[in-house]
């Protein structure tokens, strides 16, 4: 994943520096605009303009998508077992663009090998997920000390074992 962050930020100074090089040489005269003769020479600067600014933007979600892999690597890379336990459920504001609402609560963690914790997180919550997240609720979960500011909680999986599958809610600390 470091090769792609790496190709992703090169693609996007390279694309940068040639967006400007073709707009600095249409700003500032390098184009004679009264005259149809010898403008073709310059047309990979003036293209420079149009396809370097696609270049940055696709430049920049390259380095984004490799970021976001090489962060969902580490944390599966070390993730451990555990159960979480629900207190003090505070809904938060409604999102404009989903039929979610962000939840805040404090979570009681017990996971194996790592210390106790019981902090505020925060998640964006469904519909679907409301219902099972009351106060008191003891779900599975799984937590990595390679990413600690990340808590998956499974909500349909016995939190004493078994297989965890089904709908799931990635947790962050609520600052």
């Amino acid at each position: 994943m470091r090769v792609w962050r790496l190709v992703g930020a090169w693609t996007f100074v390279i694309s940068v520096v040639w967006c400007l090089a073709g707009l600095g040489f249409v700003v500032f005269g390098g184009v004679d605009r009264n005259s149809d003769e010898g403008n073709t020479g310059n047309a990979l600067l003036i293209i420079g303009a149009a396809f370097g600014s696609v270049g940055a933007v696709a430049g920049l979600v390259l380095f984004g998508i490799a970021d976001h892999l090489a962060e969902e690597r580490r944390w599966r890379s070390d993730l451990r077992r555990g159960t979480v336990t629900m207190h003090d459920l505070r809904p938060g504001e409604t999102s404009a663009t989903s039929a979610t609402q962000t939840l805040t609560c404090r979570l009681e963690i017990r996971v194996a090998g790592l210390e106790p914790a019981d902090t505020d997180y925060r998640t964006d919550v469904g519909p679907l997920d409301a219902p099972r997240l009351v106060e008191g609720a003891t779900f599975a979960c799984q937590a990595s000390p390679s990413v600690p500011d990340r808590v998956r909680v499974w909500l349909l999986a016995a939190p004493d074992g078994g297989e965890l599958t089904g709908r799931y809610l990635d947790f962050r600390p609520a600052h």
